[in-house]
């Protein structure tokens, strides 16, 4: 890359950018926006955007495809990476920018979660290729950014077996991976007419509990809502809302727990009266009516491998706008709610925890008190400040001290053969390509 002028940088999507948009596609959105500020990007995406989204945007837009990601690729010299777009458009691989992969979503324990229903042969070779996916990213990439000190420690571990953590990498003055974690915006959240007391006929005085986001396998719904029939007859009488249940981006289907979050409500009779649903997904910009109609914030998960890595982006919302936060325990950010007191961490599958934590934030002095200390967890987590590490680099990128290995780029070829993750039977893979690469590394190792 010449040094000599500013370097310019391409963010590629993997989801839907639009009017509405989920986590991925938000992440990408406001990680162009900041990038911005200091050099030339364009943000590429998968799908046309509409007109009004192509008004609002700051950072050009352009639609990619096999047919002109190569030209995008050439025309800049750093590339950002995330999700399946290796997968999709391997070509990246093969040109000469720097290449930044956002490992901040840990798709391989989400999607464990997603295939728990499937047969154990079917859900094996769905982890194969999923691991496949990341490792591939974690083999091309000069640089990598992941969302908390947690996430960092497992990918560490996983550049380790994939020697990409090495004598080069090691003494290089710049780290391999760094920690961007997902941001708020630096503008405070303003009233629109999207407010949900009126429109659901909930009253003024009502408490509201709000679910950001969807209804996904490794969340755990189901706990609050028996909690919400527990109380239905107390002095409190909380209202819960599901603020989605569409996924924006079509290719991503329901889940299992949002049906069965929709069911247990219909039996419990608390469907359309203390329960709702959002069927659609509140628009981006348009989330903040939602999010002040609200009086807390609610997160709720089991405890799992997914949990333990984490970063709940709905959270973000919640303390962007000020409300106090209820989640579960066992991940980052519920920590982050009790250290800085903006609300209250809770045990796995607890009926009666919930039904205690909402006794306690309907008192509107706690909500005061749990609300400052959302705002002030808030402003250390603004976009601005949280791709800081992101900046630092692109302002001084250069390929990896490991790039022109010939030892790292051997592993490169031999985790990149596709057909040693494509047999039939992935009992009859998982051998052949465990022995193919031991014995590489034994043959490395005596020479």
């Amino acid at each position: 890359m010449n040094n000599r002028r500013v370097p310019h940088v391409l963010v590629i999507c993997n989801d839907v950018i639009g009017d509405r948009m989920a986590g991925p596609a938000i992440r990408c959105w406001e990680m162009a926006r900041s990038l911005q500020r200091h050099f030339p990007v364009k943000l590429a995406i998968p799908n046309e955007p509409g007109p009004e989204t192509r008004t609002t945007s700051t950072v050009p837009l352009v639609t990619y495809s096999s047919e002109n990601l190569k030209s995008l690729c050439l025309n800049h010299d750093i590339v950002v990476i995330q999700g399946w777009v290796l997968e999709l458009h391997p070509e990246i691989s093969s040109f000469d920018n720097v290449v930044i992969v956002d490992l901040y979503d840990p798709i391989s324990l989400e999607c464990l979660e997603i295939d728990k229903s499937d047969p154990v042969n079917v859900s094996v070779q769905k982890n194969i290729a999923n691991v496949g996916v990341l490792n591939r990213q974690m083999l091309i990439g000069d640089y990598f950014i992941c969302a908390s000190e947690r996430q960092r420690d497992y990918w560490m571990g996983a550049l380790t077996s994939l020697l990409r953590i090495n004598p080069q990498t090691h003494r290089s003055e710049r780290p391999l991976i760094d920690v961007v974690p997902f941001g708020v915006s630096e503008t405070p959240p303003s009233e629109t007419d999207e407010g949900i007391r009126v429109r659901l006929g909930i009253p003024d005085d009502a408490l509201v509990l709000l679910w950001g986001g969807g209804i996904w396998n490794w969340f755990d719904p189901l706990t609050v809502i028996r909690a919400m029939q527990v109380m239905r007859n107390s002095a409190v009488q909380p209202y819960l809302v599901f603020m989605g249940t569409k996924h924006p981006n079509p290719a991503v289907p329901e889940m299992e727990m949002c049906q069965k979050a929709i069911e247990l409500s219909k039996e419990l009779e608390l469907y359309g009266h203390q329960v709702f649903f959002n069927t659609g997904w509140v628009p981006y910009d348009q989330r903040q009516g939602v999010l002040l109609d609200a009086d807390v914030g609610v997160s709720s998960h089991f405890d799992s491998w997914e949990t333990r890595l984490a970063f709940r982006t709905r959270i973000l919302d919640y303390l962007w706008a000020g409300l106090p936060v209820l989640s579960t325990r066992g991940d980052v950010l519920s920590d982050m709610i009790v250290e800085y007191e903006a609300g209250m961490q809770l045990p796995f599958e607890s009926v009666d925890g919930w039904c205690d934590a909402i006794k306690q934030v309907s008192d509107p002095s706690r909500r005061v008190s749990f609300s400052s200390g959302a705002r002030a967890l808030a402003e250390e987590l603004t976009w601005d400040k949280v791709t800081r590490p992101l900046i630092e680099f692109c302002t001084h990128a250069a390929k990896s001290e490991d790039a022109d290995v010939d030892t790292v780029n051997h592993v490169r070829q031999t985790l990149s053969a596709n057909e040693t993750l494509s047999a039939n039977e992935p009992s009859q893979a998982i051998g052949p390509f465990r022995m193919r690469f031991s014995r590489w590394i034994h043959d490395w190792i005596q020479t």
